[in-house]
């Protein structure tokens, strides 16, 4: 099968991504910034079959990464784009992250320059499901800077787990909702989802 992106993929892989999980250890922190930011626009571009097939070809790239995030667990700049690379390797790639990688990116919860990026990474990956301060995380999210993006993050996980929600915390999720349609300018598309979900909570 013919791809049209096979040489820009390839080239890609060979200026940053081979140099990156092969290297890394002899490479400036400088030099493994500006590797990783690197890394990060090629995980954020557009979908290609082909790199997809070139991605999953690496055996523990995800625990690479997960190497240079502990290493570099002071550096914000690399964590950030370390968190964005996971999520899109997870989510367009379809990339397993391993239940180190889960427990890595829940430890950075207390650290409010890279928390806003874990968050919406923890609660797409199959480990928070049966994580047993779930709904305590959740209810954490909105308090996340920047709050307005964090409000999302909170939907996308009650919607994700709406079946199975505490009694306990249903007038919080529900108080969460309520408090930022009357806090934040936000789109009527976005009332009525918060609304509908504000209704399907209370209707449960």
């Amino acid at each position: 099968m013919e791809y049209k992106d096979k040489v820009t993929v390839d080239q890609e892989f060979k200026d940053i991504v081979y140099p990156l999980i092969e290297f890394w250890k002899q490479c400036s922190e400088k030099e493994l910034e500006r590797l990783i930011r690197k890394f990060g626009h090629i995980c954020r571009k557009e979908f290609s079959l082909y790199r997809s097939s070139v991605f999953l070809k690496i055996k523990c790239l995800s625990d690479i990464l997960l190497s240079i995030a502990e290493d570099y667990r002071n550096n914000n700049v690399i964590l950030i784009d370390i968190l964005s690379s996971w999520n899109c390797l997870y989510t367009q790639y379809k990339m397993s992250m391993s239940d180190a990688v889960f427990n890595f990116v829940i430890s950075l919860d207390k650290d409010r320059n890279v928390r806003f990026y874990a968050s919406t990474l923890i609660i797409r990956l199959p480990q928070f499901k049966s994580y047993k301060k779930k709904w305590e995380y959740i209810l954490s999210i909105p308090n996340i800077a920047p709050k307005k993006k964090s409000i999302s993050t909170f939907y996308t996980a009650v919607v994700e787990n709406q079946d199975e929600i505490p009694v306990q915390y249903k007038d919080k999720i529900i108080a969460v909702f309520k408090e930022a349609m009357g806090k934040y300018s936000l789109h009527s598309a976005t009332v009525d989802r918060y609304t509908n979900v504000i209704n399907t909570i209370e209707n449960r």
